[in-house]
């Protein structure tokens, strides 16, 4: 996993005294929680985690007008995070997880700051995910939910970190976590070239031929909805169209016809009914739903027709529906290979 690791400044990191009410501080040269955070060596992954949510401050992150200027992050240990689960790990890291981390993360931030003397035993923190986190003081230990503080009263300009020796999981994404698949979606359809599954070797060709091969294998963008073709749609073609799409001088025509095959957001099949509306990459060329079925089945129209054959193929950024026909732009394109009729080159 790449880590983001800040140097380490002993120096800089200020430990309170046990005794005072309140965890913030305008002392020169404090460091604010992003960066302390961010100087801890022992705090790499949840940096890591921080800025796969693009997490740039607390407050940022935070999200509420009326919040304080001082915050409570119990922040785990890199050995805290190697005790999740690996996939889920990478998923929540990966661009589709990104809301069920921005929620976990939340999960680890107080919207006040606390010290751990100030901690009692059976507190309730309402944390900025929303859901209450309980405290529990025995003897030495102290604990926030299933959690140990390992390192108390680390002090910044604008609160206080805690370090804990467990990753705080809401219990919504343990329940419903993200699912990944095992690639970006230019991948996922790579992957799916094999005689056991439907083929998409012409749209990764088309996509290759188009700068679209960078955004459906980005990790960095929007989440994305992808209506791939399969080879036979492709195939089904008019004759000698896709020969004539694929030279350079057609590139544009090609790259249209593939946005349009593309939503910026993320749709599952079960987000979708009849009649619903979406845009697409392609300005203003959006596709029609058209449900058949209570099953999901769906139908789209536009300027063409298409059934979704395969839903909810999952990938790190977005999703892949394979559909059985390709879709032509409705307005803003002309068919350059209109009047071609070299018979058909595409073997599935």
């Amino acid at each position: 996993m790449a880590q983001m690791v800040g140097a380490f400044a002993a120096a800089s990191v200020v430990l309170s005294g046990r005794g005072g009410s309140s965890g913030g501080s305008d002392a020169p040269g404090m460091k604010s929680i992003a960066e302390l955070v961010e100087a801890t060596k022992n705090l790499s992954t949840f940096v890591t985690a921080m800025s796969a949510a693009n997490i740039s401050s607390i407050a940022e992150f935070a999200e509420v007008t009326e919040a304080t200027e001082e915050f409570t992050v119990f922040a785990p240990t890199n050995n805290a995070f190697d005790k999740v689960d690996e996939t889920l790990l990478g998923c929540l890291l990966a661009p589709v997880g990104r809301a069920s981390l921005t929620k976990m993360l939340k999960y680890h931030v107080v919207n006040s700051s606390a010290l751990a003397v100030n901690l009692t035993d059976n507190e309730e923190l309402t944390t900025l995910e929303g859901q209450e986190l309980k405290v529990s003081k025995a003897k030495n230990k102290l604990m926030v939910g299933d959690a140990t503080i390992v390192q108390a009263d680390f002090m910044a300009n604008n609160g206080v970190v805690h370090e804990i020796d467990a990753v705080l999981v809401p219990a919504e994404v343990l329940e419903h976590p993200p699912q990944c698949g095992t690639g970006t979606i230019a991948q996922t359809a790579v992957a799916m070239n094999n005689p056991e599954a439907l083929l998409l070797t012409t749209l990764v060709t088309a996509w290759t031929a188009t700068d679209l091969v960078k955004a459906v294998n980005s990790t960095m963008g929007d989440l994305l909805t992808v209506f791939a073709p399969s080879d036979q749609a492709f195939a089904a073609l008019p004759k000698g169209m896709w020969t004539c799409l694929l030279k350079p001088a057609n590139k544009d025509a090609l790259a249209s016809i593939l946005e349009l095959h593309v939503v910026p957001q993320y749709l599952l099949a079960a987000h979708v009914g009849g009649g619903d509306k979406v845009d697409t990459l392609l300005k203003d060329n959006q596709l029609t739903f058209a449900q058949e079925s209570p099953r999901g089945n769906w139908h789209i129209t536009l300027n063409a027709k298409a059934t979704v054959i395969q839903a909810d193929i999952f990938a790190t950024n977005g999703v892949v529906h394979v559909i059985d026909a390709v879709l032509l732009p409705a307005t803003n394109w002309t068919n350059p290979c209109a009047s071609v009729d070299h018979g058909n080159e595409i073997h599935v």
